[in-house]
């Protein structure tokens, strides 16, 4: 039996910038990946970094690290994933009209671009919940196993956490200024923070974890202009809160989204299609308006965050490091064991 596994060709200058943005030095890269307990050894990221092939869960592991640590210690926004380090094989050319049917041409072009991905990373604290919470406009909920009654009350407790966190965020806003009649604010943080650890820690107990990431969906939409006074269509960029309860236990999940209008597409359509109008229209007006200029072009207008469309894989990575192993073991034993077990070098399937 073949179990060769087919390896892939990153992109040096996507690899060296987005190192570049963690501000980090290539000798404590792999110490800061082991916080993720994340393998993959400083030999394969430097070959990585050359261009040379490497095995899908080697470029995962490393495509982890980039997003994980970016949004964790640089408070990015974006998502990163595989994709994002894998050499493109052509440039995409610009979108094309077809004025005789009124359709969008050229849509094989742009059958890479319709899969979006992120990667949904396992949550361990109360931070990194409250980070997605806090950049997110509306949650999308998973649960792609039958839970049993103690998880699905499990479930529904850390449910209310996110309730929570949420509404405390409007509170702070209120309430900015520092006085003891508003300690009352910091001893419910304080409650969420401990009700939220012990919950998800229960959850564990149970067989169950959660994994969340931010996801940006594109859609088109009319407003007033900042600058003159019309409506003007634009792109609009609406943040989701993914949160997938899994009965695994894995470094992360890959959120897919079978995309038919992603946003290099829709904003190519506002390009050559522009729509302005009176402000004197009707907000309900402008809207229907932009409704039917979309409609020969859309079969939904572009603006249904589909769930049918959206798919959650495990995401094939190098072993992780076990907790026991984490727990055990210090930084540099760490670093200098994973620099030797894993290199990729040799392959005997090869």
């Amino acid at each position: 039996m073949n179990t060769k596994k087919i390896k892939y060709k990153p992109d040096p200058a996507a690899i060296k910038a987005l190192f570049n943005e963690t501000g980090l030095v290539q000798k404590n890269l792999i110490s800061e990946a082991c916080k993720f307990k994340l393998k993959f050894s400083l030999r394969q990221y430097q070959r990585a970094a050359e261009g040379q092939e490497l095995k899908e869960e080697v470029l995962n592991s490393i495509a982890i690290f980039f997003d994980r640590y970016l949004k964790e210690n640089n408070n990015s926004k974006r998502n990163i994933s595989l994709n994002d380090i894998l050499k493109k094989e052509k440039n995409v050319d610009n979108f094309n009209l077809n004025e005789s049917n009124s359709k969008l041409i050229d849509l094989k072009k742009y059958e890479k671009e319709n899969l979006e991905k992120c990667y949904l990373h396992r949550i361990e604290s109360h931070e990194q919940i409250t980070k997605i919470i806090k950049q997110s406009q509306f949650p999308k909920i998973f649960y792609p196993f039958n839970p049993n009654f103690k998880q699905i009350n499990l479930i529904k407790k850390i449910l209310e956490d996110f309730k929570s966190i949420s509404k405390s965020f409007k509170r702070l806003k209120k309430e900015s200024s520092e006085t003891y009649e508003n300690l009352g604010e910091e001893i419910s943080s304080l409650d969420i923070i401990s009700g939220f650890s012990s919950n998800i820690e229960e959850l564990k107990k149970e067989g169950v974890y959660l994994y969340s990431n931010n996801f940006i969906f594109s859609s088109i939409h009319i407003a007033k202009a900042w600058t003159e006074y019309v409506y003007e269509m634009f792109v609009m960029n609406t943040n989701y809160a993914i949160f997938c309860f899994q009965n695994f236990k894995n470094t992360s999940i890959t959120f897919e989204y079978e995309n038919s209008y992603p946003k290099k597409y829709l904003e190519e359509f506002v390009k050559k299609n522009p729509l302005e109008l009176d402000v004197s229209y009707p907000e309900a007006a402008a809207n229907e308006q932009m409704h039917e200029h979309c409609y020969p072009y859309f079969e939904n207008k572009g603006d249904v965050f589909d769930r049918s469309k959206m798919n959650l894989n495990k995401t094939d990575v190098s072993e992780l490091l076990t907790d026991e192993e984490f727990e055990k073991i210090g930084e540099e034993y760490k670093t200098n064991e994973i620099e030797n077990m894993y290199d990729d070098s040799f392959d005997p399937r090869d």
